[in-house]
């Protein structure tokens, strides 16, 4: 089930997202590698916070936990990881072996979403007064997933030549996109069922 939390994480990941493709195609030769180091941090943080049933339940009460919830810890866990790795100038290498495993319960659970099934199960609980845009919240969050799951499932060949790093920053800003929409259309519905009748008239 999406709910009002839903938002926070998608543009989190996106952010994530956009900023490891940056990093991809451009900071893995930049002598400068702690600004990435932080950069990367702030995400993989926050990712782990709103992904944590157990602090979600202390701090942020009355949120519903689901398993986009673990999937956000899995991928703050990575980015903390990565972020710790470029500030200390460790090999990248064994860290994509955890970034294959996380990939590939995205990349199950995106295709989970497309299956006809998860249609018909999948309830975006703050969408009550825009019903509609659940077509489009449905297929744009199953993209991302797959995306980011193909992403880092394929992390250890990226780091393997200039070509593959390209193709893996095509990847992340694919799937940062997919996660943005799929955050503004859930935002937009929270917003359209907490406004006063006629504010969006």
């Amino acid at each position: 089930m999406l709910d009002s939390s839903f938002p926070y994480i998608a543009f989190n990941t996106a952010a994530a997202l956009f900023i490891l493709a940056r990093y991809l195609y451009r900071g893995l030769t930049d002598p400068d590698q702690k600004k990435w180091a932080q950069a990367l941090a702030v995400p993989g943080g926050v990712a782990i916070v709103l992904g944590s049933p157990v602090i979600r339940g202390w701090l942020l009460k009355g949120m519903a936990g689901s398993a986009l919830d673990i999937m956000s810890m899995l991928l703050g866990l990575f980015f903390i990881g990565l972020a710790v790795a470029i500030w200390r100038g460790l090999n990248l290498l064994p860290l994509g072996t955890y970034a294959a495993f996380a990939g590939l319960m995205e990349l199950i659970v995106g295709l989970k979403f497309l299956g006809s099934q998860m249609w018909h199960n999948l309830h975006v609980a703050t969408m009550h007064g825009m019903a509609g845009l659940e077509v489009l919240v449905i297929p744009a969050l199953a993209i991302a997933l797959i995306t980011t799951g193909l992403g880092c499932f394929a992390a250890l060949y990226m780091l393997r030549s200039h070509r593959n790093q390209i193709v893996g920053t095509a990847l992340f800003v694919l799937s940062a996109i997919f996660w943005l929409i799929a955050g503004l259309t859930v935002l937009i519905g929270v917003l359209w069922a907490q406004a006063p009748s006629g504010l969006f008239l």
